[in-house]
């Protein structure tokens, strides 16, 4: 092998050796990166139920007689 063509075969081997490396970083931060944003949303959403609970407007449409009181359909039908 020639002095250029072994240089070329090292240099293709550290190019391959570092994008290895590279893609095994990116899947590390790719997967820390996914379990931060699964934190997130299980706070976002535990912040949300807790604002619906004490909500006075989680608690009218919740009710069991269609989600809001008589007399508030009364006036929307009007």
């Amino acid at each position: 092998m020639t002095p250029i063509a072994t240089a070329f075969a090292t240099s293709s081997g550290l190019v391959e050796k570092v994008r290895a490396l590279f893609e095994r970083d990116s899947v590390k931060l790719l997967q820390e990166n996914l379990e931060q944003e699964k934190e997130a949303l299980k706070t976002v959403g535990s912040i949300s139920k807790r604002m619906l609970k004490g909500s006075p407007e989680a608690k009218r449409t919740t009710r069991s007689n269609g989600g809001s009181k008589p007399r508030e359909r009364a006036k929307a039908k009007a």
